[in-house]
């Protein structure tokens, strides 16, 4: 029985990462249809929401003493996600970060609109 568990996980484990991965790969002339895996690709798995992640390498190790990562948010879209602005400490981390909270937006509204 535990062989025949482990089979039947195993291939969808090795689906999860092929599969998605290739259409990922797909180029953007491909229309909607591309974007819709790639947002589900980044959303659903845990490689690709690993390997979509702009913040690693991000962090560079300087600190900005005159940035208010928090002030420099507010009043923006970017302020409902102000709880995870707290571990940017430099201006080039804070560009990264932007562009991290602007992929996950633009991701959940295709995936929403998808249905």
């Amino acid at each position: 029985m535990f062989v025949n568990l482990f089979t039947r996980v195993w291939w969808v484990a090795v689906a999860a990462c092929v599969l998605p991965s290739a259409a990922s790969a797909q180029t953007a002339d491909l229309g909607a249809s591309s974007g819709l895996w790639q947002a589900a690709w980044r959303h659903e798995t845990v490689l690709g929401a690993l390997s979509s992640n702009q913040m690693f390498g991000a962090d560079d190790g300087t600190v900005d003493p005159g940035l208010d990562p928090v002030g420099d948010i507010w009043g923006t879209d970017y302020w409902a996600y102000a709880d995870r602005v707290t571990n940017v400490f430099n201006r080039k981390q804070l560009l990264v970060w932007k562009r991290q909270v602007d992929m996950e937006v633009t991701d959940r509204r295709v995936l929403e609109s998808a249905g």
